[in-house]
């Protein structure tokens, strides 16, 4: 064997092997935090085509009436768009229940964790499927003109940079693209009712579908903890989540 045929055999092999252990680290789940646990129970669901754990004894709940995540989806005075608005409405959504004891005094804590489907039908990823309701929230408060509307989420669609300060305010946070596992996933929190001071989100895209789950936090008997339980829950099922 000539000494050029053995270079080029080492060179193979080592671009080979990069290859292999880029491929490997780039399909490799990230770790979840200690305090996350991914629940013992399986939801199916046969018509969508995916699946994803939730704790043991919890409650699936199927909802009956869907909403839409834009309040004025159906207002003919939205604004001249490319993009289609339907994406906006739901499909199919689930209530997950479930209790657990209390950690400092007697009693249970209730869950009640939202989890809604929409189609992805501008192929969007999380940060521009929500840059884009931020804007149409804006633009039905009279925040930005239409003719706002038309540059800015021209610029939404093509990944470029916009104006933060037109489009999100306290009531429209900006929220932040966190990774759980391999998962892109929008977390922000929106405005609350006489029920809860806030709501806590998170929006992920996952094959054909934007999935969001949201919990109602603080409020008169809502504990401190309740938070930062259901941040754990959600993470735990939003890192099982997957299409089949």
């Amino acid at each position: 064997m000539t000494k050029l045929k053995t270079t080029l055999i080492i060179i193979v092999a080592i671009v080979f092997f990069s290859l292999s252990l880029y491929l490997y680290l780039g399909s490799r789940e990230e770790p979840l935090g200690e305090d996350v646990e991914i629940g013992g129970r399986v939801y199916r669901n046969e018509s969508l085509g995916y699946e994803m754990n939730y704790p043991e004894f919890w409650e699936i709940r199927e909802k009956k009436n869907l909403t839409s995540f834009y309040s004025n989806i159906t207002s003919e005075d939205n604004p001249q768009t490319t993009v289609d608005l339907e994406t906006y409405k739901q499909i199919f959504g689930i209530d997950l229940v479930g209790t657990s004891p209390l950690t400092y005094i007697d009693g249970v804590i209730s869950y009640n964790i939202e989890k809604s489907v929409y189609r992805n039908n501008n192929n969007f990823t999380v940060r521009q499927w929500y840059d884009i309701v931020a804007l149409l929230e804006s633009y039905n408060a009279q925040k930005i003109s239409e003719t706002d509307f038309i540059k800015i989420s021209s610029k939404v669609l093509k990944g470029e940079e916009i104006l933060k300060e037109k489009v999100f305010d306290p009531w429209i946070p900006e929220g932040e693209v966190v990774k759980i596992g391999n998962k892109e996933v929008l977390k922000t929190t929106r405005f609350g009712d006489n029920r809860y001071d806030g709501y806590q989100y998170y929006i992920t895209a996952l094959g054909e579908y934007i999935f969001v789950f949201h919990f109602g936090y603080g409020g008169l008997v809502i504990p401190r903890e309740m938070w930062q339980r259901n941040d754990n829950h959600v993470r735990g099922i939003i890192w099982s989540l997957k299409i089949f």
